[in-house]
């Protein structure tokens, strides 16, 4: 096996790392926005007297009790 044959098969395999982590840092940016940027809305929805309050990451459920 020649030097440089070696020194090849480094680089590809540096490359590639260095594009995986380009490709995963772009991802974990994209999320960032995604939630910092995410509007936090709620919407309330009503059936069989009980209440669900549905949040983008989250829906919580209870139930409607007669006063």
């Amino acid at each position: 096996m020649d030097d440089r044959e070696y020194h090849r098969g480094s680089h590809i395999a540096s490359m590639v790392t260095a594009a995986a982590a380009i490709i995963a840092a772009l991802f974990f940016a994209i999320l960032v926005l995604w939630l910092v940027m995410a509007q936090q809305t709620t919407k309330l929805y009503e059936a069989d007297n009980v209440v669900c309050a549905s949040q983008p990451f989250a829906i919580t459920c209870f139930e409607r009790k007669a006063r």
